[in-house]
């Protein structure tokens, strides 16, 4: 969906992780944006500065062609002219075996004080979150667990400081393999200053980025993959769908499949600091999330031959649309 401010944290522009920007104009008319890179430090660089795509068309940016770094990215993207709809394509190589995993990075639309990073594959592998501090200050994080009725801090897990215009880096492995064990949902970030933020679980033959859920105050839904013919047989999908809420309340939840069959109509009820997770219908293809009494924050989880997280947002049900008319005396 189109945005004039996005965020996506985590980027690479090295050998082995690297990044595409995607940004695509759905209008006749040309649009503009620019992009600014937070690594080790600020990074601004002439040649994503100024970007012009005209009407129609979709430009890619590779990011370990025009600045490659070690260290992750942040990516922040102004849409000064026109509308965009902005993509990440995120892949990591092995180099010993030129094996290439890839996965589409959801965006953030605003740094927060508080970010609430919801879906947590299961299965063996490495997880660490990425910070991104947008600001003039050093920022104090601290990372805790959600379960589907509370949050804690893990053991000797300390504060993070993220330094200005820099992105950094928490292993965090170690407690979340734990965690899982005990039911963890998600992971949150309390910050005295606003961060940006994305989970990367790597497991044996995939790899799922996590974001932050954006508020729901109306309704939202999300397009779901789903198997047909022999694959459904042998690869099965998975879907879990995750809810919190910052008060009691409740949120209407309706599937579909493919064909257009309702196969699921819930209402879940919901407690300030306590997580919902529902098994969806097999086949389920379509989502939709309108919350009652408080807003909400939601993902789907996937799992099957590999494994994905993806957010719900919101729906936009109303816009304006610019008008030329002669003038009138």
């Amino acid at each position: 969906m189109p945005a004039p401010d996005q965020w996506f944290t985590g980027l690479g522009a090295r050998a082995d992780h690297d990044s595409v920007i995607e940004l695509v104009n759905p209008d006749a008319g040309p649009a503009v944006a620019d992009i600014t890179l937070l690594g080790s430090h600020l990074v601004s660089t002439g040649r994503l500065r100024g970007i012009l795509i005209p009407g129609h068309k979709t430009i890619t940016l590779d990011l370990g062609d025009l600045v490659p770094r070690r260290n992750p990215f942040t990516a922040h993207v102004v849409v000064s002219r026109g509308r965009l709809a902005i993509d990440v394509h995120d892949s990591a190589t092995n180099l010993a075996t030129h094996r290439t995993t890839r996965e589409w990075l959801p965006r953030q639309l605003v740094p927060a004080t508080g970010n609430e990073l919801l879906g947590l594959p299961s299965g063996s592998g490495g997880r660490t979150l990425l910070l991104a501090n947008p600001g003039e200050n050093v920022v104090r994080a601290q990372v805790k667990v959600i379960t589907a009725d509370t949050s804690f801090t893990p053991d000797g897990l300390a504060p993070v400081s993220v330094p200005p215009g820099a992105t950094v880096r928490v292993p965090l492995s170690a407690e979340l393999k734990k965690a899982l064990g005990d039911g963890a949902l998600g992971v949150s970030v309390e910050a005295d200053e606003p961060l940006t933020a994305s989970l990367l679980t790597t497991l044996d033959h995939d790899r799922v980025l996590t974001v932050p859920a954006a508020v729901v105050t109306a309704q939202a839904a999300t397009l779901l993959p789903v198997a047909t013919g022999k694959a459904a047989k042998d690869n099965p999908v998975a879907a879990r769908l995750l809810l919190s809420a910052d008060a009691a309340g409740s949120a209407r939840v309706t599937a579909y499949d493919a064909t257009g069959k309702r196969v699921l109509a819930k209402t879940l009820s919901s407690q300030q600091g306590h997580t919902a997770a529902l098994d969806l219908p097999r086949g389920t293809a379509f989502v939709q999330v309108v919350p009652h009494g408080t807003p909400v924050r939601g993902a789907v989880v996937l799992s099957g031959d590999g494994a994905t997280v993806i957010p719900l947002t919101e729906l936009l049900t109303q816009g304006l649309v610019p008008q030329i008319s002669p003038g009138q005396n």
